[in-house]
């Protein structure tokens, strides 16, 4: 073989490693692609003129990278799909879960965290609810349990005739609504409960539209934060892979 030819396939193979690692790097699927192309063409030249080893080391490098890069996206793709399957990120329109949250804030849903345990008092989480015909997502903060009874009187919340101590401090709930007039006592059928936003003169809640089935309380709020990011993308990451 000529030397124009030697160096038509080393360049390439060397073409074909170049993009490889440009590939592996940046994880550019068209420079993968490229890796692909050239290293084939490579192998091919060298297999019909028995050239040297070296050539064909340079395109077999190229081909693994691009492969390697290419599983890596296709990994990256599922997790991030099963990822999003299990953590939601919202942003809050109104005021009224303020202070706990404030409006145009954003906050990070698990939708799985009700799986193996049942929600609890002060829990905030995101349900479904119908409201003008539609169904629409809501956040509050869960005050009554399944089977309990609840009273709210003088701005606290009273479980079965008991001041109930499970929720925020300085928070005064008014009695409005036909779920929450004053003096009014309200049982919590099973599977469902009573949700109130901390805001409670701005807040439309189980005071006026009843109990929240089980079945419709979407996940539990993990992190509230500002901007695009939650500050603990990677403490969330950590705990998705060891579930």
């Amino acid at each position: 073989m000529n030397e124009a030819a030697n160096a038509k396939l080393s360049k390439l193979a060397l073409t074909s490693l170049i993009a490889g690692i440009l590939g592996f790097v940046v994880l550019t699927p068209l420079v993968e692609l490229i890796a692909f192309i050239f290293g084939f063409i490579a192998l091919n030249e060298i297999k019909h003129s028995n050239n040297s080893l070296k050539g064909r080391g340079l395109a077999i490098a190229g081909i693994v990278l691009g492969v390697v890069a290419y599983l890596l996206i296709i990994c990256g793709i599922l997790f991030a799909i099963s990822f999003r399957s299990h953590y939601n990120p919202f942003r809050v329109p109104t005021t009224s879960m303020e202070p706990a949250i404030k409006k145009g804030e954003r906050v990070i849903v698990d939708r799985e965290a009700y799986i193996n345990s049942l929600p609890q008092r002060g829990d905030l989480v995101v349900y479904e609810m119908k409201f003008e015909g539609k169904k629409q997502l809501w956040i509050k903060r869960i005050v009554g349990l399944p089977k309990e009874q609840l009273k709210i009187k003088d701005g606290n919340i009273y479980i079965n005739n008991k001041l109930t101590s499970e929720l925020p401090k300085g928070i005064y709930y008014y009695n409005d609504g036909d779920f929450g007039k004053k003096g009014q006592i309200v049982t919590m059928p099973n599977n469902c409960y009573y949700m109130l936003g901390d805001n409670s003169l701005n807040s439309f809640d189980s005071r006026f539209t009843g109990f929240v089935n089980n079945k419709d309380i979407y996940g539990k709020v993990i992190s509230v934060y500002e901007g695009k990011y939650p500050p603990n993308l990677m403490e969330l990451i950590r705990s998705f892979l060891q579930k």
